[in-house]
């Protein structure tokens, strides 16, 4: 009977050294896709998981010094558990002590959450200008967002394709579409020879007739031409 109950007490013995072994592999493992010999400390402790909402994916990002941009962190801090997040699961990463911001996206303010805290702000953004990749601050109230659309905006909608927005944006009199250096397009508010903005797109040229960094502007010559209005006519004397 005794050995029976020491048969029994081994075999549990067994079954929690081996359940102990488990675990320690698996956070080492997990340790592991956080970290490798060339991630600082310094790296550990700021990276996180970042949605991009300009490629839709989940990215390891950097924050120093509670500055509102991000940074690609270091290879191996975490861009392998990040890879791997869904859209909902990244975004959990960074919503802690939530607030409420507006994107301006494709010409409608959507409703977004962010954090509070510090060493996450750089998450509060609307992603990156796709022209000349500068950060999109966010609005913190709807008006403060619709106030700032620009009418544009509405031909950079990301659920349509870049020629059916290119085709909208050129019969638009009020916009022109340029494509950067590296064939990136986006259209934005201008006349037929210059964008309307200078100091962000100063590099969009229309002289040019085909290539990177060209602006283009639709042929509206018919609306351009047409007479102005009727203006009655008043005899006062």
């Amino acid at each position: 009977m005794n050995s029976k109950i020491h048969y029994i007490f081994f075999i549990i013995l067994f079954l929690i050294i081996i359940f102990i072994l488990i675990n320690i592999i698996r956070d080492k493992n997990q340790k592991e896709l956080f970290t490798n010999n060339n991630c600082s400390n310094e790296f550990l402790t700021n990276s996180f998981c970042q949605y991009n909402q300009n490629d839709e994916k989940c990215e390891c990002i950097y924050q120093k010094d509670d500055i509102k941009m991000g940074f690609f962190s270091s290879p191996g801090c975490c861009d392998r558990v990040c890879s791997k997040l869904s859209k909902e699961d990244c975004l959990k990463q960074t919503k802690k002590d939530e607030i409420p911001y507006y994107c301006n996206i494709g010409g409608k303010c959507i409703k977004s959450t962010g954090t509070v805290l510090s060493r996450y702000i750089s998450a509060n953004n609307c992603g990156t200008d796709i022209l000349n990749n500068q950060i999109l601050l966010p609005y913190a109230s709807l008006e403060e967002c619709n106030k700032s659309m620009d009418i544009c905006e509405k031909y950079n909608d990301p659920d349509k394709g870049r020629l059916e927005n290119k085709e909208n944006c050129l019969k638009d009199v009020n916009c022109g579409y340029c494509t950067n250096s590296e064939g990136l397009g986006k259209c934005i508010s201008g006349n037929a020879t210059t964008p309307s903005d200078l100091n962000k797109y100063y590099y969009c040229d229309a002289n040019k007739k085909s290539g990177k960094n060209l602006y283009e502007y639709g042929n509206h010559v018919a609306y351009l031409l047409q007479p102005a209005p009727n203006i009655p006519q008043y005899n006062f004397s």
